[in-house]
């Protein structure tokens, strides 16, 4: 922080939601914030069991209802294009296609992407940059009306592959800490949560380094994008 400080920089912005912090720097906002880990050192069988009942119910559906998982690398645009989508219906902005074949091309040998597929129809998507430290699923698509397991089952076979390449985790990047009863946030984290990963909590946070420079900024990401996700949950923070 004392460097920053030193530098014509107007702020630190808050990192991606891959990144939970266990503390923040004095004057930051912050907010808490924590993601679900599993760890894959465990045995498959022990794996399975650690997943709700529900999701090993869905997985076993979306098999039987003729749902195949395969290396979405090769259908690179189709992947961005639903990915992109998603996010749309969420009102949240993606990057262009070229960044993104940018850094997919940037990670070489260390991103999977897997597209589950039913029928020749893509059910959904995951895009996941790896090292043998940790797998992040850092991005996810699906259709508007995906066949029910099918994301489920994109999740399970994850999983599969990065225990066996040795990978040491499967990072779902990013839970909400106490999300409002019956919020899509809500669904997200029980959706996390349910295939059997230790919450680890810790915060995310944003610092102000040149007032007036840090409000102006703040405030175009408000309304370009809603704000990022430390302003709205940094009320949760005297509560955490």
């Amino acid at each position: 922080m004392d460097f920053f400080r030193n530098t014509d920089a107007d702020m630190i912005i808050p990192a991606t939601t891959s990144t939970v912090f266990r503390n923040y720097p004095d004057g930051a906002t912050a907010a808490p914030y924590g993601t679900y880990l599993i760890d894959l050192h465990q045995q498959e069988d022990t794996l399975w069991s650690n997943l709700n009942t529900s999701h090993r119910r869905n997985i076993r559906r979306a098999k039987n209802s003729g749902v195949v998982i395969k290396d979405g690398m090769p259908q690179l645009k189709t992947v961005y294009t639903l990915v992109w989508e998603t996010f749309k219906r969420s009102s949240i902005p993606f990057m262009k296609y070229d960044e993104f074949q940018r850094m997919v091309a940037s990670l070489g040998e260390n991103i999977k992407i897997f597209i589950a597929e039913r029928q020749g129809e893509i059910q959904g998507c995951t895009v996941v940059p790896f090292s043998l430290h940790r797998a992040y699923y850092v991005y996810g698509g699906s259709a508007p009306q995906p066949m029910p397991g099918a994301n489920n089952l994109l999740h399970w076979h994850a999983i599969e592959q990065f225990k066996s390449l040795g990978v040491n985790h499967y990072d779902f990047v990013g839970a909400r800490i106490s999300p409002p009863k019956g919020s899509k946030q809500e669904g997200l984290k029980t959706f996390k949560e349910r295939f059997g990963g230790e919450l680890v909590q810790g915060y995310m946070w944003k610092y102000p380094l040149h007032r007036l420079s840090y409000a102006a900024y703040s405030m175009a990401v408000r309304l370009l994008r809603g704000g990022y996700i430390v302003d709205a949950e940094k009320h949760k923070l005297s509560k955490s």
